[in-house]
């Protein structure tokens, strides 16, 4: 199982902005993202004890700083940029 502390080496506060830390949701999806790429937001809600509606939050979040991104549409998986 993936603990909150895990992402310290996955993810810098450069990777998403100069003033801005990941949230514990952000790298708790972030590393699931990474385990698991084809993985969507329910899934990952559900292996996290986390809701659709949070997962999805962090999943915007991240791609709008350009830590991940969406290869495929919805049948495709996501890409880690770095």
């Amino acid at each position: 199982e993936i603990e909150v502390g895990d992402w310290s080496s996955d993810v810098c506060s450069s990777d998403l902005g100069p003033a801005r830390r990941p949230s514990d949701t952000e790298a708790v999806v972030l590393a699931e993202i990474r385990a698991n790429p084809k993985a969507s937001a329910k899934d990952i809600a559900a292996k996290i004890q986390r809701s659709d509606r949070q997962v999805e939050r962090a999943q915007r979040s991240l791609r709008e700083a350009k830590v991940i991104e969406r290869v495929g549409g919805t049948r495709g998986h996501w890409k880690v940029n770095g």
